[in-house]
């Protein structure tokens, strides 16, 4: 962290790092207990404020404009930054609420402080994510962490719904590295993680995980600019690995939902727990029951008396926020999907094209993945959403006729 001033993508790789590199059990419960990953998060912003403060310093040194910071004049806040702010302030204005009226007992990997730490981690990532090489170092600190994790660690592959989602993310941004870079040996790097990571998240068998990577794929597609190029690759390729998939126990678990096999009972467990979710949200629409607090309130609104958690993002939102906590939540993450999309668009081909379309990508992995598992304290996904802000505000730059689209950044990068 001590060279962070000069590198501030640093403090996003550590909090990356430590916050996924440990299963959600033992050491991550440690991490959490003792706020480790908010000293983190606080440690990331102070770096980048330096990191700004310096940069002006030598700007107004070199008697330039005193406004510039890194290369760009400074504007009003993203859409994106606002959003996030009133979510935060909603889940914790509801939260409070909830503790005041007793019966608040959040769980400790969806605590309120979560959100606090998601929005410290997008505001850096909006003002150090606006180049592609600081895109190819944050994308392969996620992926060689998660190689780690499931190396170190195989006993918690099978059916982890985390990992699911965390590699269905992890390998469209490991694709987004082998794009950011023009250098053959950090692209094959990256390809050696994204084989890793496929293996990984076959061995995890997690219905949502595969769902999750099959909507990145389709939206990374729609999002680029070579679509029939990239269709006649994919396509045989598609065939090929669709024929082996079929025959694996991965797929039997998909098509036992149809078969009426044991796949049926989950997916029925999931509709009791919609169902609880949606008479909570209707009993408590405006505040919720406080974020986290979902698993402690079910048994009251079960038809089998059972707890469990929400399965769902949004209907976690709905319940434990209220209703226009749920409308910020899905506002934040379609804008964001939105904004890099329209990015990629507008970018001409080349690395900052591709990064758009991939980030576009592992957004909508986390969204889709997000229906079947509960992660709507995720920090990687509003970190993501930073990085949205980042791209969009480097486009604005490059249509406003400058003749370098995106220069080069104070830090090198």
């Amino acid at each position: 962290m001590a060279f962070a001033p000069w590198r501030p993508v640093l403090g996003l790789m550590v909090f990356v790092a430590v916050g996924y590199g440990f299963p959600r059990r033992g050491s991550f419960e440690f991490f959490c207990r003792w706020h480790v990953l908010e000293a983190i998060a606080i440690l990331a912003v102070s770096a980048m404020l330096l990191w700004k403060a310096r940069v002006k310093s030598l700007d107004t040194a070199a008697g330039s404009d005193p406004r510039r910071i890194a290369g760009e004049v400074e504007r009003r806040p993203s859409p994106l930054l606002l959003i996030m702010g009133g979510l935060v302030g909603w889940v914790l204005l509801t939260s409070s609420i909830a503790w005041a009226g007793g019966n608040y007992q959040p769980a400790y990997n969806h605590h309120p402080v979560h959100m606090i730490d998601g929005l410290l981690l997008m505001i850096v990532a909006a003002n150090c994510l606006r180049s592609s090489v600081s895109w190819w170092w944050l994308s392969m600190t996620v992926a060689v962490t998660l190689c780690l994790r499931t190396g170190l660690a195989p006993q918690y592959l099978r059916l982890n719904g985390d990992l699911g989602i965390l590699l269905s993310m992890g390998v469209t941004l490991a694709a987004l590295a082998t794009m950011a870079v023009r250098h053959w040996l950090p692209q094959m790097f990256a390809l050696a993680a994204i084989g890793i990571q496929v293996w990984a998240l076959y061995k995890t068998e997690n219905r949502g995980g595969a769902v999750a990577l099959a909507a990145a794929t389709t939206m990374t597609w729609l999002a680029c600019r070579r679509k029939m190029r990239v269709l006649a690759i994919a396509v045989p390729m598609l065939f090929l690995v669709g024929n082996l998939f079929v025959q694996t126990g991965y797929w039997n678990r998909i098509e036992s939902i149809w078969a009426g096999g044991p796949g049926r009972a989950s997916v029925d467990s999931r509709f009791l727990i919609y169902e609880a979710g949606w008479k909570m949200a209707l009993d408590n629409p405006i505040f919720g029951v406080g974020l986290g607090n979902f698993e402690p309130r079910m048994a009251a609104y079960s038809r089998n008396g059972k707890s469990d958690s929400p399965h769902n993002h949004v209907i976690a939102m709905l319940a434990e926020t209220g209703f226009l906590g749920a409308v910020l939540f899905l506002t934040l993450f379609v804008y964001a999907m939105v904004v890099a999309f329209v990015t990629a668009r507008r970018l001409p081909p080349g690395p900052e094209h591709w990064t758009a379309a991939l980030l576009a990508g592992a957004l909508v992995a986390y969204f889709v993945g997000g229906m079947f598992m509960t992660r709507h304290t995720f920090w990687l996904a509003y970190l993501l959403v930073g990085g949205a802000a980042a791209m969009s505000s480097r486009v604005e730059r490059f249509t406003e006729g400058s003749t370098l689209p995106f220069p080069p950044n104070r830090d090198g990068s």
